[in-house]
């Protein structure tokens, strides 16, 4: 994240968006559920 660019932001920004969608849409599975801390760092 350090080196990390401004121009960088849109991808990640989409990455952990769709991220985030993959733990919604499986939110009756723990081990996505388990994902969310990792998301939110």
């Amino acid at each position: 994240m350090l080196s990390s660019k401004p121009t960088d932001v849109p991808a990640m920004y989409a990455y952990a968006s769709s991220w985030a969608g993959w733990i919604q849409a499986h939110s009756d599975d723990w081990a996505a559920i388990a994902e969310l801390a990792r998301v939110k760092a």
